[in-house]
This record gives C-alpha cells, sequence and structure tokens, in this order.
C-alpha cells in the first residue's frame, strides 16, 4: 500500500513539473514565483482503531493535496493524550501510510505533520497542515477453548451395573487455564439445560439409577487474567445422549389385565437380576408369581415398587414359595411395601441381611412357611395393623433375631401350630385380645420370659383358646403368663401343665375417678375389679343440660342408666366421664380418599383446612354429582403425607365391646343451603345423623355408633346429601373423640 501511494505521489510531481517547464524554452529556468508555499490540504483524516495484540493493521492513512504543485512529504507522531501537539516523532514513519504495531497492549493516539515542499517560490519555501489525532487501541482477550475429543452417547441396561463409564471432554488452549462445567438437559437441546452443581472436572459420571434418556454436555471456559478485556472465553461441547432401559431377557411376563401383569419366570444367568417395572407392553408389575426364583442362586435382587404380591396361598410344595432355598441371597432392594406374601416366599433364604420385615408395614395376607430361617434385623417384630385372618403354621419357624413379638392392631383372630418354633432368641410374647385361638405356636422358645393374653372373658366373651407350649418345653425360674385378672382361672385350665406359669391377681380395690358428676355425693368411688356400680346412686350433674352421656375405657354410654346396666369396674384405677364438649379432645379428620358409591367416574376435589383448631376435610364436588360417597379409611402413608400435627385420618372407634362416639362438626361453604346424612359403616351402618346447614352455616352434632357385630376394628364412612346437591356442594367435616 505504502509502495503504491509513493508512485502515485511521484507521478504527480513529475507531471506538475513538466507543465511549469512547458512555458520555458530549452536549456532555460522555471520562473521564480513571487509568494510563499502552500499549506497542504487534507482531505482525509486517519482514522481511530481498535486492534488484538499480535493481530495484522492496515495502518493509519492521511490524505492530502498542494495547490501550487509543491511536493508533499509526511512524518506521523505519537502522542499520549487525545492531542495533536506535543507528540514525538515516529522514527521512519514518513510516509502517508502509517503502519501500527501491535505488540503491547494500550492506547495510543497519532497524528501526521504534512509539509508542501516548493522550491519554485520566493517566499516560504515549505509550508504544513496538522492532521487530527487517531486514537489506536490494542488489547487482548482469553482465547476460546478448542475441542478436541466429544463426549459420547452411550446405552445402558437398567440395573445392570452400578455406575456408568465417564462422559471425556478433551480441550486445549494456548494461553490459560481451563474449567468445565457439565449441564443436564430432558430434551436433548442447549436451552433450558440445568447446570449440575458438583460436575465441574472434564470427567462427568451421568446417573444411570432410572429407566430414560438425558442429555449432557459441558461448557469448557478458558480464564486468562493477563488478558486486558474479556479474561474468559467459552465453549459448549456436542450434546451426549445416555439411555438406559430394561433388558427383557429371561424375563416372562403374564397379562392380568389391560394395565397390568405378573413375572411368571426367570430364566436369566444374572445373579444380581433386575426386575423390570413393566412388561414390553408397557403393563405394570405388580406380582411375582410362585417358584419364580425358587432354589436358584442369585445374591441379590430388585423388585419394583410397584409390587404388591409374592406367591401364593394354599401352595402345593415348598417350591412355590417365590425364594425358596435362596441361600445364596443377601440383598432385596425394593422401596415400596408388600401387601401379600405367599406360601414359603423366603424360606431357607439364610443369608438374606436386608430388613425384610420393614417392606411388610401394610401386609394384609401371609402365607405359611414365609419367613423360615431368615434372620430379623430388629429385636422386635410387630405384626402389622393390617394382617387380618391367621399367621399360618411355620410363618416364622427357625428365625433368628428375634426378642420380642407384639400385634399393632386386632386384625390377627389365629396363630397356627409352629408359627414361632425354635425362635431360640425369643423372650416376650404378647397376644392380642383379638386371637381366639392359638396352636403350640411358641414350642422351642427356651429363652421366654412373659408371655401375655390379652383376651378377656369378661371383655370379650371368651378367652384365647390352645396351648401355645408343648411337653418337652422347659422354661428358666422367672418365667411368667399374664393374663386378664377375670380370666385367670380359665386360662390355668386351658393351660394345662403349663398353668403353674400364670400370675395369679390378688383381689383388691381400684380407685374409679369420676369427672363431670357425682355418683352418691362422691367424685371417687373404691370398686374391686369386675363389680359395677349403684343403679339407684344419685347422680348430680356439673351442667346436665350440655351432658353429652358418658364414657368409660372408650365406651360410649348415651346415659346414666345404660351405664350402671353394662359397667364393670377394671382391673386399675380408671377414669369415668360424665361427656361434655370439652371432653372431646381426640381429633378425628375424615380420610382423603372417597369412592362414589353411585358413579365412579366423577371427580372428587377435596383439601384440608382448619374449623377452628381443628384441621378437617373439605369435599366440594359438581353440581347434580355425586350425592352418596364413601369415605376410605387412610392407610399410614396416607396419615403421614398429611403430617402427625394434623391429627388421626379415618379412624373411628368402632368397638365390639359397647357404642362408641365422635362429636361431628359440619360447615356449609356455600351460599346455598344443604342437607345431608352422615353414616359410620363397618358390616352394616352402625350410627348416622342427619344435619341440615343453612349457607354458610356450621353444626356440631355427636354421632353415636351401635357396637360392632364382629371383630372390633376402623369403620369407613359415608356421606349422602339430602339435598342441594343439584347445585353442587361444599363441605367442610371433622370431629373429636373422647379421651
Amino acid at each position: 500500500m505504502k509502495r503504491i501511494l509513493a508512485a502515485v505521489t511521484s507521478a504527480l510531481l513529475c507531471l506538475s513539473l513538466a507543465a511549469f517547464a512547458a512555458g520555458c524554452g530549452e536549456g532555460e529556468q522555471p520562473a521564480v514565483i513571487d509568494k510563499d508555499a502552500a499549506a497542504p490540504v487534507i482531505t482525509e483524516q486517519p482514522k481511530d482503531a481498535v486492534l488484538r495484540k499480535g493481530e495484522d493493521s492496515q495502518g493509519l492513512e492521511v490524505k492530502a493535496y498542494t495547490k501550487d504543485n509543491g511536493s508533499l512529504s509526511y512524518q506521523w507522531y505519537s502522542n499520549g493524550s487525545d492531542a495533536n501537539t506535543g507528540g514525538t516523532a515516529v522514527e521512519g514513519a514518513t510516509e502517508s501510510v502509517f503502519e501500527i504495531e501491535t505488540n503491547e497492549e494500550g492506547t495510543s493516539y497519532y497524528y501526521c505533520v504534512v509539509t508542501n515542499n516548493n522550491a519554485f517560490v520566493s517566499g516560504k519555501k515549505t509550508a504544513q497542515t496538522v492532521s487530527d489525532a487517531a486514537a489506536v487501541k490494542v488489547y487482548s482477550s482469553a482465547e476460546t477453548p478448542r475441542i478436541v475429543e466429544q463426549p459420547k452417547s452411550s446405552n445402558y441396561v437398567f440395573g445392570a451395573q452400578d455406575e456408568a463409564l465417564p462422559l471425556e471432554v478433551n480441550a486445549s488452549v494456548s494461553k490459560g487455564e481451563l474449567s468445565y462445567q457439565w449441564y443436564e438437559s430432558a430434551e436433548g437441546s442447549y436451552e433450558g439445560a440445568e447446570k449440575i452443581a458438583s460436575a465441574t472436572s472434564a470427567q462427568y459420571v451421568p446417573d444411570i439409577s432410572a429407566r430414560g434418556e438425558k442429555y449432557y454436555y459441558c461448557e469448557v471456559t478458558n480464564t486468562d487474567l493477563a488478558a486486558s478485556e474479556a479474561q474468559e472465553a467459552s465453549v459448549r461441547s456436542k450434546i451426549a445422549c445416555i439411555a438406559i432401559d430394561y433388558d427383557y431377557a429371561g424375563f416372562t411376563f403374564e397379562e392380568i389385565d389391560e394395565t397390568t401383569c405378573k413375572l411368571t419366570a426367570y430364566t436369566g444367568s444374572s445373579l444380581r437380576p433386575y426386575i423390570p417395572d413393566t412388561d414390553a407392553e408397557g403393563r405394570e408389575v405388580v406380582e411375582i408369581g410362585k417358584g419364580v426364583f425358587a432354589n436358584s442362586p442369585i445374591t441379590e435382587v430388585t423388585i419394583p415398587d410397584t409390587v404388591e404380591t409374592l406367591g401364593i396361598l394354599n401352595s402345593s410344595g415348598d417350591s412355590d414359595g417365590v425364594f425358596y432355598n435362596c441361600g445364596s441371597l443377601q440383598e432385596i432392594h425394593f422401596g415400596g411395601q408388600f401387601k401379600f406374601i405367599g406360601d414359603h416366599t423366603f424360606s431357607n433364604c439364610d443369608a438374606l441381611t436386608t430388613d425384610i420385615w420393614s417392606m411388610c408395614g401394610e401386609l394384609e395376607s401371609l402365607g405359611k412357611g414365609a419367613f423360615q430361617y431368615v434372620t430379623f434385623a430388629a429385636e422386635e417384630l410387630v405384626i402389622p395393623a393390617s394382617l387380618t385372618g391367621s399367621i399360618g403354621s411355620w410363618t416364622f419357624q427357625h428365625c433368628k433375631g428375634i426378642k420380642e413379638i407384639s400385634f399393632a392392631g386386632e386384625g390377627i383372630t389365629e396363630i397356627g401350630g409352629s408359627a414361632f418354633t425354635d425362635i431360640t432368641a425369643l423372650e416376650t410374647v404378647t397376644v392380642p385380645a383379638s386371637v381366639a385361638k392359638v396352636g403350640d405356636c411358641l414350642r422351642l422358645c427356651p429363652s421366654l420370659k412373659t408371655v401375655t393374653f390379652e383376651r378377656s372373658k369378661g371383655q370379650h366373651g371368651s378367652i384365647t383358646t390352645g396351648n401355645p407350649f408343648n411337653a418337652s418345653d422347659v422354661f428358666e425360674e422367672g418365667f411368667v403368663i399374664n393374663v386378664p385378672a377375670d380370666s385367670y382361672t380359665d386360662y390355668v385350665a386351658s393351660l394345662g401343665s403349663f398353668g403353674k406359669y400364670v400370675a395369679e391377681p390378688a383381689p383388691q380395690e381400684y380407685e374409679l375417678k369420676i369427672e363431670g358428676a357425682t355418683i352418691g355425693g362422691a367424685e371417687t368411688l373404691k370398686l374391686v375389679g369386675g363389680a359395677g356400680i349403684d343403679a339407684e346412686a344419685a347422680v348430680v350433674y356439673d351442667d346436665e343440660e350440655s351432658c353429652l352421656g358418658w364414657g368409660y375405657n372408650g365406651v360410649y354410654y348415651e346415659d346414666y342408666a345404660e351405664l350402671a346396666k353394662n359397667f364393670k369396674m377394671g382391673y386399675g384405677n380408671s377414669t369415668l366421664y360424665a361427656l361434655y364438649e370439652k371432653d372431646f379432645t381426640q381429633t378425628f379428620t375424615p380420610s382423603c380418599k372417597t369412592e362414589d358409591k353411585n358413579d365412579s367416574s366423577a371427580v372428587t376435589y377435596m383439601e384440608h383446612e382448619k374449623i377452628g383448631e381443628i384441621t378437617g376435610t373439605r369435599y366440594k364436588f359438581e353440581a347434580g354429582k355425586p350425592t352418596y360417597i364413601k369415605i376410605i379409611n387412610g392407610s399410614e402413608s396416607d396419615q403421614e403425607s398429611h403430617g402427625a400435627a394434623e391429627g388421626v385420618y379415618n379412624g373411628c372407634p368402632v368397638s365390639s365391646a359397647g357404642k362408641s362416639c365422635i362429636l361431628m362438626t359440619f360447615r356449609n361453604n356455600t351460599d346455598t343451603p344443604v342437607k345431608l346424612r352422615y353414616e359410620a359403616e363397618y358390616f352394616g351402618v352402625l350410627g348416622s345423623v342427619t344435619v341440615e346447614l343453612g349457607a354458610n352455616e356450621s353444626k356440631t352434632v355427636l354421632l353415636v355408633e351401635a357396637v360392632a357385630s364382629d371383630t372390633v376394628g376402623s369403620a369407613y364412612h359415608q356421606m349422602e346429601i339430602l339435598s342441594g346437591y343439584e347445585n353442587g356442594y361444599d363441605v367442610t367435616i371433622c370431629g373429636q373423640r373422647f379421651a
């Protein structure tokens, strides 16, 4: 560029001189012009420039001409400020174009002095014009990393390995320090990807613990603190897909219905099978059939949380047990709760280290021999309240680790022979009142110290019959059998030679405290266990008009006459209540699960809210439907999901020992009156109340429940809207029980 401009300038000068000489004769000197040299005219000023350090530059340029045909010369100056005076001449910068060095960072200012040199004037032979100052900024910024190795997509078999191979990115720069940040995306795009907080190295091990596809990429950043401008530069890697799915090879499924299926066979070779949660058609696996893994050498198995049923009842042989004789099985991975465990399911799984019983909190059916030879993690074996019926023969035979057996509920009615046989560490057993019959279920348990029978002839109509021991059993000194005082003689007779271990109750008086009234002028009575109270005694109430009845040991009596007719003093100090609203202190909250008895497709809207200080359940329905709903008992998980502070859900105190009651509060949340009937249901309607609620009105009424015709249990409730349903209704319900 510089050479081109110099050539152009030289040519113009020659043309000017030629024209000037044309007026002279040959060999004559040109005439001298009587004036000063003209100042150059700048037609284009040098322009500001911003240049990256080390970048090639086009340079600064000034364009000028002279009016008197003089010759132009140039000198560029550098300056530390934005001015075209006081600068320093740049050595060698004597052309119209000035090439800029970009080796050093910073901002400098440059201007050019253009000189007209004219020897043919009589006055001043030179004249100068100074250009504007141009700012030239030289800067540096961080270098963008170069990715030389991209992360690779991979496919994994769900459950086949504990950990994925690492994703890896390899990048380089000539200067600076690299850092890494991995991102995860469900959609396979950079947009919306989420940063993985702990993934900040060149490698990242993706999570393969769940089925599906996830996408990952790494953002590589170069940090150059020496750069004068941007000290960071980043680049994204390509997106890698990590896909995890089941390997269905070796698993055979059988359809139960359109949405569910059961595993019926396993022919795979893995010692750590991972059971899919659906079959290949997407049906949910809810059951594992009989003998699927029986006698196999598996060491570990993962069961989908959807499974509720293992095996069958009334099997034809021990090998029908799902894991029968899996002597190498150590771990079972399962996040749900089994509801059905069939015959011999875990029999002879004596290497198990997993706490299987913790997976049985909602157990409803338990087969014979189900846990033979299993070692239990907890010393106390608590039979869940959800289990009803009988505990079959050999169910916990030869188990290890169990020191205490108790029952959470009142659903077990019979314990079969050998059910707890040869549990050598067993020390304490409590047989609940619901158990009417036992076989020789406690034989060969030499460490027993205490066996307690809770079933009472006076309270329940009969004792627990049968003898849990056999003639060969020998117990250490101090072994005792505890029974209700009113049934001592009956248990001694029933237990034969072991009757000598039954603790004999001493006849004594107990104190009956009376709250809310006096009987015969007394606030406390002294009564022998089993005694009644005087039906003719004078009763004075704290407030007779507001008295709601009487309560004793959880049983409700409508008036004193009914109380006196049925009362029997217990074998211990106790309290008798004349009931008022203040005595109802135990929260009752209807369940948040319902079924519509008339239209199973109806959608119910439910939530929990306070009525005063008590948590209630709010039921809101569309106009016209439903008018009759069944309020289902909530499970433990339902209760836990709402928090203990909100109360016990649908724990209706139905009893076979006597009547019970709840103080119910109803609130109409609409501007339309509604009339409803609320019922407690347990093998037939036990009690009901009919309530009419005006617009936005609340009412509190007493729901009295009759004696249950079957064993003690929790009732479900029903609510029928008698009028107002045509406009839709919105009712909140809560209740309280007496202590």
